[in-house]
């Protein structure tokens, strides 16, 4: 049983390091790109706001780790840890959405 704890969490290592550097990548795409990409899509008009499309593509890194984790809790059935976590992350979300966010 030990060696399939130590297994299993190998594993769940393994998933965040795969999200974080998913994430990663993705944040560092945005930042060399993200003009050019905001340019294609939306026009010139809007190519200078690459910095926000940056904190979007961090909170889905972010997003994403969390996901694989909430996946991993309900694999093992830990429902209670998986509500804790939601609701950690509603909490989060809420507060930046409406007292940390730049206006």
């Amino acid at each position: 049983m030990k060696k399939n704890s130590k297994e299993f969490m190998g594993l769940l290592y393994r998933l965040a390091i795969t999200g974080m550097v998913i994430g990663t990548l993705g944040m560092f795409f945005i930042y060399f790109f993200g003009d050019f990409i905001i340019s294609v899509i939306y026009g010139d008009k809007l190519s200078g706001h690459s910095d926000k499309l940056l904190l979007i593509m961090f909170a889905a890194a972010a997003n994403n780790m969390v996901l694989y984790m909430v996946y991993v809790l309900t694999a093992i059935r830990q429902f209670k840890a998986q509500l804790i976590v939601s609701f950690f992350l509603f909490a989060v979300a809420f507060y930046r959405l409406f007292y940390g966010g730049s206006r």
